[in-house]
């Protein structure tokens, strides 16, 4: 059995690796929306309709992982 200390440093590895993984989600997202800036004038009329809609979706991704970013609290963290 786990003493106390144990389960406390799992759990803050745990939320330090799921910090992580948020702000590193948050970056791909900032990439893919350059990156879709670049092409942007290069895309039919249809594919420009459905990347306003992704562009405006991945914008909302990243406003919500950059408010996540400063809080250490999370929905779900699992101790075993």
């Amino acid at each position: 059995m786990q003493s106390k200390k144990e389960i406390l440093n799992t759990a803050k590895s745990h939320v330090k690796k799921v910090s992580s993984q948020s702000e590193k989600l948050g970056k791909e997202t900032e990439s893919l929306i350059r990156r879709v800036r670049e092409i942007y004038k290069t895309l039919s009329a249809t594919d420009k309709i459905v990347e306003d809609l992704l562009t405006k979706y991945n914008k909302k991704r990243v406003k919500k992982v950059s408010y996540m970013k400063g809080i250490p609290y999370f929905v779900r963290c699992d101790v075993i």
